[in-house]
């Protein structure tokens, strides 16, 4: 990009449309030219996603890294550039192989941010990040009319047993159910009397009718964000799943009484759906992608993936949707267990450790070696060392 920006300004061009058809030439798709949207839009679009990359490397640092937030803090430099123009500039101009570290580091962050923001923009060329709530509206809509009673819904207290061994670690050994706020509280006083850990919500849940019996459903959003999405592809994993979402079965409706959802109950309400609300324009596909290798293998969930089409100028887009069902027990894990990758905060954060620290935050040259004249900006974080990694597991459990 910079050499054909360079050649556009010898020629006269503004720096706008040089840096516009700079990107054109060096990043061609398929059909030949990536974007036609022209040098003044183009140039606005990138100052919005500069922005967003920054908040995203700056939720990294302080969601994430946060006990080394300091060592890895913006270069003020680039902290304070929102110009592509001028982070192309100094992404390439190359201090040197014996240049301060400050100045590598300025060197190296506008490459990653202008990088992320270019990330960003090829995301949302191909699937528009307005489109994304406007899809899961919709979907929204046709729950209430496939699968829920509209305008009936119940709030439900969940007291979830936790086990006490330190080998369980804090998984859920018991859940129970209550529609009462004072059978709730009575339940709770009895359980404390006997020592035991208690994790307490209350959920707003929905009701569908499933072969003549109601089940309550907590139903979550699951809309991937971009950094999901950045996460995603750095993972290698397919994009299916920015149209996400997400019902927990809480409790089921029975002869005998209300009762808290297993698993089975989880699987036959995800074949519910499949029924009555996978039907056009929600479009199942055949899940081929491999095992999710950062998964817990204890973790129980129904998916079920597809697109969604609607409509778009005389064309049909149809875009990645992901529906997960799961029942009250392994949800409540996600929240509250300790061990292993069962603990979506753990889950996240061990992610973001594997595939951009290192990336982002650079110790030594990994996924750089092929760049000969990359510089290292000096973090001084070794993020596969055991003293920064210990580090950085004790403060995320706190987080719990």
């Amino acid at each position: 990009m910079r050499r054909r920006y360079d050649e556009f300004k010898l020629l006269g061009y503004s720096s706008k449309s040089a840096f516009y058809y700079a990107f054109v030439l060096s990043n061609t798709n398929k059909h030949g030219v990536s974007t036609d949207l022209g040098a003044e839009a183009f140039q606005r679009e990138l100052i919005t996603l500069l922005g967003v990359a920054q908040d995203i490397v700056e939720y990294m640092i302080d969601q994430r890294f946060r006990p080394f937030r300091e060592r890895i803090a913006f270069h003020n430099t680039v902290a304070n550039c929102l110009d592509p123009i001028q982070m192309l500039l100094m992404a390439t101009d190359d201090p040197g192989s014996h240049a301060d570290r400050l100045v590598r580091r300025r060197h190296f962050e506008a490459g990653r941010q202008l990088g992320i923001a270019l990330q960003l923009f090829s995301i949302s060329s191909v699937d528009p990040e307005a489109s994304v709530p406007d899809d899961l509206a919709r979907i929204e809509q046709l729950s209430w009319i496939r699968l829920f009673d509209t305008g009936v819904s119940e709030n439900l207290w969940v007291l979830a047993t936790l086990h006490q061994d330190p080998s369980m670690g804090g998984r859920t050994k018991d859940v129970r159910v209550f529609t009462s706020t004072k059978e709730k509280t009575h339940a709770l006083k009895q359980m404390r009397r006997r020592g035991l850990r208690v994790q307490g919500n209350q959920l707003s849940c929905r009701v569908a009718i499933v072969k003549g019996m109601r089940y309550y459903i907590y139903a979550i959003n699951r809309r991937k964000r971009l950094l999901s999405t950045l996460m995603k592809l750095e993972r290698g994993r397919p994009y299916s799943d920015r149209r996400g979402w997400k019902y927990v079965v809480v409790a089921v409706e029975t002869p005998k009484g209300l009762r808290s959802a297993t698993p089975a109950d989880a699987k036959r309400f995800s074949e519910h759906t499949r029924q009555f609300l996978w039907n056009y324009p929600l479009v199942e596909e055949v899940d081929e992608s491999a095992p999710n290798p950062d998964s817990d293998s204890r973790y129980r969930d129904e998916k079920i993936l597809g697109r969604f089409e609607r409509a778009d100028n005389g064309r049909i887009i149809a875009g990645p949707a992901e529906q997960m069902v799961t029942s009250i027990g392994p949800h409540i894990d996600t929240l509250v267990a300790t061990d292993g990758q069962l603990n979506h905060t753990i889950y996240s954060a061990r992610k973001a450790l594997k595939y951009l620290a290192d990336l982002w935050f650079p110790f030594r040259r990994g996924p750089y070696d092929e760049i000969p004249d990359f510089r290292l900006p000096g973090y001084g974080v070794a993020w596969d060392k055991p003293y920064f990694r210990d580090q950085l597991e004790a403060w995320w459990h706190t987080q719990l």
